[in-house]
């Protein structure tokens, strides 16, 4: 299963009428160039569970960061914050 398929499929799983209307997936490029995956993740079946910080640079073009991110101020609260070279 691709990337896309997966997120797809969780998206739905987590989706109980309430959920949706407050929480959201975002993509979108970067100007480096790159893109940028946002997911909250507050009040899913993930919330909790263990993610070791993922930091990968192999060039340029190719590199990989992601980490869960907790905004005190409440924002955004509980999230996953992944960040990729233009074919990543």
């Amino acid at each position: 299963m691709d990337a896309l398929t997966w997120l797809q499929k969780w998206f739905v799983n987590q989706c109980d009428g309430d959920w949706e209307h407050y929480n959201n997936i975002k993509i979108e490029t970067l100007d480096n160039p790159g893109w940028m995956v946002w997911i909250r993740v507050e009040n899913t079946d993930v919330e909790g569970k263990k993610f070791e910080k993922v930091f990968i640079d192999r060039n340029e073009t190719d590199w990989i960061h992601g980490e869960i991110k907790d905004d005190e101020e409440g924002r955004y609260g509980l999230h996953f914050a992944g960040y990729g070279g233009p074919e990543n």
